[in-house]
C-alpha cells in the first residue's frame, strides 16, 4: 500500500533547523516511546541535536526500548525553560492537549516550530504542521515511512524500537488495522 502522507513540507523545516525536542502523551506506550526513539535516530542521522521529553516517565515494562534512558520526564531533571530551547518541537502519537499534560506549558511558550506526527483522529490546534494518517496502524509506521522518504537507513536499535511500536499497536499483528502497509 502506498504512503498517504506528503512529507515534502517537512523537508525545509528539517533542513533549516538544528535543535529538536520530541514529545508524546502521558503514560507513553510502546508506540509513543518507539516512535520517539526511532524519530530521534532519523534526525540524528541528519546531523540534528535531539532531546526526548515527555510529561510522564517511561513505564518499567518499556524500559527495554530505551536502554540508555534518553527519554526524560518534564520536571524531573528538565525544566519547561530547558524543554523550550529548541528550533522545532515534534509531538508524536497524539495531538490532544489533555494527553500532553505538562508538555502543553512548553508548547505554549516555546518559539519553536511545531510539528505533529500521528495516527489518531482529532486533536487540538497547536498551530503545528500536521502529518496525520488515521488509516495507518501505528505512529511507528509513519516514522518508518518518513525515514524512507528522507533516505535514512535506520540503525538496528531504531528498527527494533519501531517494530515494538508497530507490533504493540496492532496486537502483535492480530488486530484488523494490520495491513500490507503495516507489514
Amino acid at each position: 500500500m502506498p504512503q498517504t502522507i506528503d512529507w515534502k513540507p517537512l523537508r525545509p523545516i528539517l533542513d533549516a533547523n538544528r535543535r529538536f525536542v520530541i514529545s508524546s502523551h502521558i503514560r507513553p506506550d510502546a508506540d509513543a516511546i518507539g516512535s520517539e526513539l526511532g524519530l530521534a535516530a532519523v534526525l540524528e542521522a541528519l546531523g540534528k541535536e535531539v532531546r526526548i521529553i515527555n510529561p510522564s516517565a517511561t513505564s518499567r515494562h518499556l524500559l527495554f526500548l530505551d536502554p540508555t534512558r534518553r527519554v526524560q520526564k518534564l520536571g524531573d531533571g528538565v525544566t519547561v525553560e530547558q524543554a523550550s530551547e529548541a528550533d522545532v518541537h515534534i509531538v508524536v502519537d497524539t495531538s490532544a492537549r489533555g494527553q500532553l499534560d505538562t508538555v502543553c506549558k512548553v508548547l505554549d511558550q516555546t518559539p519553536a516550530k511545531k510539528v505533529i506526527i500521528d495516527h489518531h483522529d482529532g486533536g487540538d490546534d497547536f498551530g503545528a504542521l500536521e502529518f496525520r494518517d488515521v488509516t495507518v496502524s501505528a505512529t511507528g509506521v509513519l516514522i518508518t515511512e518518513l525515514s524512507e522518504y528522507l533516505g535514512v537507513v535506520l540503525p538496528d536499535a531504531a528498527a527494533s524500537q519501531l517494530y515494538a511500536a508497530i507490533a504493540t499497536d496492532t496486537g502483535w499483528f492480530r488486530f484488523p488495522n494490520t495491513d500490507s502497509r503495516t507489514l
